[in-house]
């Protein structure tokens, strides 16, 4: 998922499940009208960094959870690992919990 068509919350998380199935490294950005909303970082598919409103790691879980809609593109390469973070499994059933299942 790279364009400037609006994705929802859904679809955000769908695309970031599919990023993990493919074991991707790179960095996954939200942006709404070019204004950084967040952005999810992966390692071999396993999300390691997470940064939203000023907020890093679980901190910007919630954040994450407000973005309505946005613009998404996926940048492959290094990242940076936040060794405290939850379980890929638990970060993308937090961020499906308050959404509705992606078409």
């Amino acid at each position: 998922m790279s364009s400037r068509e609006l994705f929802s919350l859904p679809a955000i998380v769908a695309d970031a499940r599919k990023l993990c199935q493919e074991k991707r490294t790179g960095t996954l950005l939200i942006e709404n009208s070019y204004h950084l909303l967040g952005q999810i970082s992966f390692q071999d598919g396993e999300i390691v960094s997470l940064f939203s409103q000023g907020k890093n790691g679980t901190d910007a879980l919630p954040s994450l959870l407000n973005i309505e809609s946005g613009t998404v593109a996926f940048f492959e390469g290094k990242v940076s690992i936040n060794a405290s973070m939850p379980s890929t499994v638990d970060i993308l059933e937090y961020l499906s919990s308050a959404t509705p299942t992606a078409t």
